[in-house]
């Protein structure tokens, strides 16, 4: 450690390395294409949500067997929704529609698939002047699963009496300088969509962290907010 070569902990709290008087370009979160954007592509799940997303290219009503294959997916991973449909995987293109779709859109794809569907896809969504972040097979994306654990951790607090959804949400936003605290992260979400994401995740990865709270399970499936008390 003190020869640098593992790096260490510092008083900002994060990792410093000997990089011999070199500078760090950290790898840009932007996916670049010059690819031409899609032409048309079959929407194999969230359709209602792609009509914007996609102006301009055909929206398919049925799968021609060489447009680029759209979904949104939660909590899922390609490979997951790929195998249960029937879908053809290399022309799978998934994409989280669950954050700021405005901004900055992040897609995945599973191994194996063709990165010209991906291209055109991502070449779509930028077309709009949207960031595009390109990923690997993942369930729950990346915001979608931080988000969801955040939410669902709070939501556990609320189940086992820590504290009322109010002071939850007002110590993890002083405390941790969070935008939102956790059950409002959930009903930013939405609560069914929220214990969708968890229960798909839990599901795929087996990991009892993912497994959805009672508290969260409950309100989703009465339709109430994750600030309902008991």
């Amino acid at each position: 450690f003190d020869a640098g070569r593992y790096g260490r902990k510092t008083q900002i709290g994060n990792y410093r390395y000997d990089t011999k008087g070199k500078a760090i370009d950290p790898p840009s979160p932007d996916h670049e294409t010059d690819a031409t954007p899609a032409e048309a592509v079959y929407v194999a799940a969230g359709a209602e949500v792609f009509d914007d997303l996609f102006a301009g290219a055909k929206i398919l009503a049925s799968d021609d067997g060489a447009s680029p294959i759209v979904a949104a997916l939660f909590g899922e991973d390609c490979s997951t929704f790929a195998a249960r449909e029937g879908i053809d995987h290399r022309r799978l293109v998934a994409i989280d529609v669950t954050g700021d779709i405005s901004g900055r859109m992040t897609i995945m794809t599973a191994p194996g698939a063709d990165p010209a569907a991906r291209d055109a896809v991502a070449a779509s969504l930028a077309k709009a002047g949207r960031k595009v972040t390109a990923i690997k097979d993942s369930p729950g994306f990346i915001g979608q699963r931080m988000r969801g654990m955040i939410g669902n951790l709070g939501c556990e607090m609320a189940q086992i009496d820590i504290a009322d959804p109010a002071s939850i949400d007002l110590a993890m936003r002083l405390g941790l300088n969070y935008p939102m605290g956790p059950l409002e992260i959930i009903d930013d979400l939405g609560c069914d969509v929220a214990w969708r994401i968890m229960t798909n995740i839990q599901d795929i990865t087996g990991d009892p962290r993912y497994r959805p709270s009672l508290w969260l399970r409950r309100r989703a499936q009465l339709g109430l907010s994750a600030v309902t008390p008991n």
